[in-house]
């Protein structure tokens, strides 16, 4: 018997219920991003490396316009990629919806892949799904499945039995709360066409049914391939945290990290401050604008990356730094001297269980002599960092010092909140602070050190007068955003 080629596979991208946020326009949760690439991509870049396939389709139940241009962003593939729009009904429906969507490209006997984009599979358990679809044994549908580690598994997906020695899979049971069962199913299935066109006939006829349970219904033999490789259903943000820590698990220490460095006329201290940096950053990303010195050429010399234009402030040069980063860890501090990397060190073992660490410059201990951060001063920070925590009552989060630029973040994180950072100067520091407690990322704040100037003068603090000039514009961003935010 001649195995069968499989040519199509079809990605559902998004649907009813796919976000996370409160607001309508929220991208879809399959574009939340793990390892700085979008779930979407993930599960379409498993796809292509594990099946030749002709075209991968991406069923977009909704918003199907931020579907279409992230895949304009997505890195190539062999398969060609073709957005289909859900109907209404089709929407309606949900899960099953998806899948009928899929009836008019595939004939009833025809072998056909159908993924979940809200799935993080840690492993390369695709091959081995690609192996078990191409072999020339008869099947009406091919499930991958997992063994449940908890009576919750089968909660969030679909439980099932399964016959190791005939790899047999019956009695699928969508969202299976008995707990009771050894295996679940997983969101990747092959399966000959016909379950699509059911699909599509249950769909008219507005039953409530799991596409996974139709599978029950099929002429044939339904059966399992069993992964081992880490996997998250991402259904809400703490799944979006489970699956971002199986990611970062395997990040390495000395850990990658990218470090932007916002820089105006500092000649005097910014070779120390790239050399310093450079011993724990694997890039050091200098953004100058326009300095008059020599601020540009000492810090290349020094073998940082420098990047000279005009910006429209502290907070832009810093946000514009951040998207040239390509470390899977992003860092900022400043190029004054204030901070060391000794301090950075210390605030990134903290990342193994947080989305972003930020530095606070309030402990009297570590602020060193003839360093600008009087008491009246370490107050105001921890003020304004009560009013942040207090405005957004439903995060964790205790902030003493928002305005502390050094910190650091997963690329995740970033690319989370980046859309809505719009502080062009020192307000940026605090907007990020506050983004991070409402996109519900968590967050970390530990004590550094704070140290004198190197040399010239702060543009941003350094005296009370612009100390309270600073101040002011983070209270406008924060309050402004807060009733925005209502």
């Amino acid at each position: 018997m001649t195995p069968p080629t499989i040519c199509k596979a079809f990605v559902m991208a998004s649907g009813k219920g796919s976000r996370f946020g409160r607001k309508p326009n929220d991208p879809p949760k399959t574009l939340s991003t793990v390892g700085g690439v979008s779930l979407l991509e993930r599960n379409i870049r498993l796809l292509d490396m594990a099946f030749p396939l002709d075209t991968i389709f991406l069923i977009a139940g909704s918003q199907p316009g931020a579907i279409m241009q992230a895949a304009r962003t997505f890195a190539k593939t062999q398969a060609n990629i073709q957005i289909v729009e859900a109907t209404k009904q089709e929407i309606a429906a949900g899960l099953l919806g998806g899948f009928a969507a899929i009836a008019p490209f595939v004939e009833p006997e025809e072998l056909f892949i159908a993924a979940l984009g809200d799935e993080y599979y840690d492993g390369e358990n695709h091959i081995k799904f690609a192996r078990a679809a191409t072999a020339t044994k008869e099947f009406s549908a091919l499930c991958a499945i997992k063994r449940c580690q908890s009576p919750k598994d089968s909660g969030r997906n679909f439980s099932l039995v399964f016959d190791k020695s005939t790899l047999q899979v019956a009695n699928i049971r969508e969202k299976d709360h008995n707990g009771n069962m050894e295996y679940f199913g997983l969101g990747l299935v092959c399966a000959k066409g016909a379950l699509a066109h059911a699909a599509q006939e249950q769909c008219r006829k507005s039953r409530i049914i799991s596409p996974y349970e139709l599978i029950n219904e099929l002429p044939g033999t339904a059966l399992g391939c069993e992964f081992s490789c880490k996997y998250v259903n991402v259904n809400r943000r703490t799944d979006l945290h489970r699956a971002r820590n199986c990611a970062r698990k395997n990040e390495r220490i000395p850990f990658n990290v990218d470090v932007v460095i916002p820089a105006l006329n500092e000649e005097d201290s910014i070779a120390r401050v790239v050399a310093d940096f450079k011993k724990s950053c694997s890039q050091v990303i200098v953004m100058d604008n326009m300095s008059r010195d020599q601020t540009a050429r000492i810090a290349r010399k020094a073998g940082a990356v420098v990047v000279t234009q005009p910006m429209g402030g502290y907070g832009d040069a810093i946000a514009k730094g951040l998207n040239l980063c390509t470390a899977p860890i992003l860092a900022i501090t400043e190029a004054d001297g204030s901070f060391r990397a000794s301090d950075l060190e210390k605030l990134l073992p903290h990342l193994l269980k947080a989305d972003a660490v930020l530095g606070a410059r309030t402990c009297e201990r570590l602020v060193q002599p003839g360093a600008f951060m009087p008491y009246p001063l370490r107050l105001g920070n921890r003020a304004v960092g009560l009013l942040l925590s207090s405005l957004w009552p439903g995060h964790k989060a205790h902030y003493t010092d928002v305005g502390c630029s050094l910190r650091v973040m997963w690329r995740d994180a970033y690319l989370d909140i980046r859309d809505d950072l719009k502080g062009q100067g020192p307000e940026f520091a605090p907007e990020v602070a506050l983004e991070i407690m409402d996109h519900g990322l968590r967050v970390a704040e530990v004590p550094v050190s704070y140290y004198p100037r190197l040399g010239g003068g702060s543009k941003l603090s350094g005296n009370y007068q612009n100390s309270a000039r600073t101040a002011l514009r983070m209270l406008r961003l924060i309050l402004s955003k807060r009733i925005r935010k209502l």
